[in-house]
């Protein structure tokens, strides 16, 4: 439902999963992040996520939820930590490295958002074929690069 653009529904059906199982991880970070990436009641997010960290705290993807909900609460350092500890407990992934950049950006960490950013957008166009996920968009990291480099150019 998600990936056909019905958000509301996919909520719902998340939802209605924690209801039958509350221990149901995936769906609790399902709305974590779906809240994080609207913007939307952060402090409920940050409670689905972590309930789903206590089932598996060690699994990469929720930590990665964890960080981008600090990081839309306004607290970068607290994300970069989050974010730090996911790409321990994942493969390289395109949508991680595309929030590490945007997270040591917003710290003032040009050069190394500009190498987390070229990550990102090296691993999107390598995978191409995989249709499962979401997947940062390669113009947009490359417009961040420009940007971030431009930045760097103006310190000197």
């Amino acid at each position: 439902m998600e990936k056909a653009g019905d958000f509301k529904g996919a909520i719902e059906n998340m939802r209605q999963a924690i209801e039958i199982n509350p221990l149901h991880s995936n769906a609790h970070n399902f709305l974590g992040y779906i809240y994080a990436l609207e913007g939307r009641d952060l402090d409920c997010a940050l409670e689905h996520l972590k309930k789903a960290l206590t089932i598996q705290p060690r699994n990469g993807y929720f930590l990665d939820s964890l960080g981008w909900i600090y990081f839309k609460k306004g607290d970068s350092k607290k994300a970069l930590a989050q974010i730090q500890k996911a790409l321990i407990y994942t493969d390289p992934d395109p949508v991680l490295y595309d929030h590490l950049g945007d997270i040591l950006f917003s710290l003032k960490n040009y050069n190394e958002a500009t190498g987390a950013w070229k990550n990102s957008h090296s691993l999107t166009l390598h995978n191409k074929d995989d249709l499962g996920g979401e997947m940062p968009n390669p113009q947009t990291l490359q417009d961040k690069i420009e940007k971030a480099k431009k930045l760097i150019q103006q310190s000197y």
